[in-house]
């Protein structure tokens, strides 16, 4: 059983994971609705031969390429697996495109670093930012509005899915090929609403108790 991201192999009876083609797709859609389906975006890739995140830019450039003739993704470079190499990155990649409308960012680390890099730009022509993936300072960007939404994965129903689908396999009962788990939407304006507030405070707390 293989948890959360794909191999290139075949020796697996399953994998559990979100369905990461399908969030770059809701991200190119939210995107587009951000800035009314016309406009230039950057696509904030992490890096090479990473698997979820591989699929979540492929999602996001199928999905601005099919519905959204008015947009153009003026870039979309792997801006590396640390806050400081997607700072400099993006404050470069802002300074070579004046007058980009939003950036979508793959994972965490892309988003921390493009967070830095649009708190140093101009505050009245705001940037729009949609990242995937939480921690307690994308909530507080999310509370800020620095940030207009990000795709949150449920890890702990990965695992718990992943254990299930074992336990069935050693019964020798069926088990899908390919089980795939909720992706939510949090923006400034629900972040606060009863049922995702409690999933995001549940979230963090499972994130800050994490062996690192």
């Amino acid at each position: 059983v293989l948890i959360d991201s794909k191999v290139e192999a075949s020796f697996h009876a399953c994998i559990v994971e979100s369905d990461n083609y399908r969030a770059g797709r809701q991200a190119a859609d939210y995107t587009a609705e951000l800035i009314r389906g016309s406009g230039r975006v950057i696509l904030a890739r992490h890096i090479e031969n990473h698997a979820s995140t591989a699929e979540r830019g492929k999602g996001f450039l199928d999905g601005v390429l099919i519905k959204y003739p008015g947009i153009e993704v003026i870039a979309d470079p792997y801006i590396g697996g640390s806050k400081g190499l997607a700072y400099r990155q993006i404050s470069g990649l802002l300074n070579r495109f004046p007058g980009t409308d939003a950036i979508f960012c793959v994972g965490e680390t892309a988003c921390l670093g493009t967070l830095k890099a649009l708190r140093e730009t101009d505050k009245e022509n705001r940037i729009r930012l949609v990242g995937f993936d939480l921690n307690s300072e994308i909530r507080q960007a999310l509370l800020d509005n620095e940030m207009d939404a990000v795709l949150v994965q449920d890890p702990f129903q990965i695992g718990y899915e992943g254990v299930w689908s074992a336990y069935r396999l050693l019964r020798n009962e069926f088990v899908p090929k390919e089980i795939y788990t909720r992706v939510r939407l949090i923006t400034p304006g629900n972040i606060k609403s009863g049922p995702v507030r409690e999933f995001v405070d549940s979230y963090l707390t499972r994130d800050q108790d994490r062996p690192r």
